[in-house]
């Protein structure tokens, strides 16, 4: 299975596209949840009208595919490399967004246009731009770049034991409405703030807290 699967020829006539991009886009900003919710869809928009004016290795037809190559592309100095292979294969840091930063009930989807629930940035390293990608996006469109491959699987692992926490927490304990820690017993069913909060200081006892 190839790195990439995009038809786009990796070539002057993609870097015009990828350009005209830049000035009408903050680049640098793709990374941020809230910019993403609401550029996404017009980048995407902006590719699909022009990607049949590009060079392709067969007959385009625009898909996910597409979108995530230009959006990696994005937040590389694409100019630099002579490939899509080499662009893929490049470093990337790989991590999850916290769910405080989203909302639950949020649109928000990968680069590529797939909807998902687990939120992950992908960061070039050279530029330190980033992008909102899905896990199995990234499996997918970066299948050879091992690094990347194995961020994901840990990355996933690590996070499934933090929601692990996070339920066992829910089960022993109430959430403070002012520091949203879970931390008040249960049979304090009249607390709306933990102890902490209400007098300042943290006093004798343990106090649980999400990390």
């Amino acid at each position: 299975m190839s790195v990439n699967e995009t038809t786009i020829i990796y070539d002057e006539k993609l870097f015009t596209l990828l350009d005209k991009i830049k000035k009408q886009f903050d680049t640098d900003n793709l990374g941020s949840t809230g910019y993403s919710e609401r550029v996404y869809r017009e980048i995407r928009g902006s590719i699909y009208e022009n990607i049949y004016d590009l060079n392709h290795t067969k007959n385009p037809h625009c898909n996910n595919k597409d979108f995530f190559a230009i959006f990696i592309a994005l937040i590389a100095d694409y100019r630099n490399y002579n490939e899509w292979e080499e662009l893929m294969n490049a470093c990337y840091k790989m991590e999850d967004v916290p769910d405080h930063e989203h909302e639950d009930d949020s649109n928000l989807t990968c680069c590529c246009g797939h909807n998902i629930t687990n939120v992950y940035s992908i960061q070039n390293k050279s530029t330190s731009r980033t992008v909102i990608v899905g896990c199995d996006c990234v499996k997918k469109n970066m299948i050879t770049n091992e690094d990347v491959q194995n961020q994901v699987k840990n990355i996933k692992k690590n996070k499934n034991k933090r929601r692990k926490m996070i339920k066992e927490l829910k089960e022993k304990y109430n959430q403070c409405v002012q520091c949203n820690k879970y931390c008040i017993e249960k049979d304090k069913i009249h607390w709306k703030i933990c102890r902490r909060c209400y007098a300042g200081y943290l006093p004798r006892g343990k106090c649980y807290i999400l990390f």
